[in-house]
């Protein structure tokens, strides 16, 4: 074999291991469509203010706080890139579209302004190198003073995750002298201003107490 057909069929060869290599790639290295994420039953059952237009707060000296109620369903097409498995210097794209199921509470100077959301969604969208997982959570937010653009997470809850629903919870408790069944809790401290804040919440009536900006905590009175 002289070596013009040699390297004629090392040619023939590179070719074909590249070629295989390709098919490889495009086998584990898809772009992904990951469709339209539903909000589960368990996760609205978590969000009672279908019908609610007003929830009425008392504090410890029972001023009144009363908070109209908008309700949005909202839905936003997502897009990244995940590293394709066993093939760490490739990447694809993945899409899918998110749910969010929101009730804003405010008062009409905007003093007071609060969200419960619950989003549907996957984890990891916002950056992650790794495909994202499905993840399904409640939040409440706290705008920090009328017209802010800072909001303050008081509660989260990882509705698919029961070690973090079975660590902040109890089966009763009396806020302001109201007792309340199956609550989940939480209490932070702000990481500047060292500010606590408390927020309840339960599957009946949604947000039951919050600390506010002021450091006044408020209860649920009623829903209207």
């Amino acid at each position: 074999m002289n070596f013009e057909k040699l390297n004629w069929l090392v040619f023939l060869l590179v070719l074909m291991l590249l070629s295989c290599k390709k098919e490889e790639i495009s086998q584990r290295c898809r772009d992904l469509d990951l469709g339209y994420r539903y909000t589960s039953l368990e996760a609205k059952s978590y969000f009672p203010y279908e019908e609610i237009d007003r929830i009425i707060f008392l504090d410890s000296a029972r001023n009144e706080l009363a908070l109209d109620v908008n309700k949005q369903k909202i839905s936003n097409n997502i897009q990244g890139r995940f590293r394709c498995p066993g093939l760490d210097t490739f990447t694809a794209e993945y899409r899918f579209v998110e749910q969010r199921t929101r009730a804003t509470f405010s008062t009409s100077d905007f003093k007071y302004n609060l969200s419960f959301e619950i989003v549907t969604s996957f984890e990891n969208y916002y950056g992650g190198p790794q495909l994202p997982g499905e993840q399904e959570y409640l939040r409440v937010l706290m705008q920090r003073g009328a017209f802010s653009t800072q909001w303050l997470a008081i509660h989260y809850l990882n509705l698919l995750d029961n070690n973090n629903l079975n660590e902040n919870y109890v089966e009763k408790i009396d806020l302001l002298g109201k007792e309340f069944e199956k609550v989940y809790y939480r209490k932070i401290t702000h990481i500047d201003t060292r500010e606590v804040f408390e927020a309840y919440l339960n599957k009946e009536f949604g947000l039951v107490a919050f600390t506010d900006n002021d450091g006044v905590f408020w209860r649920l009175e009623r829903l209207e």
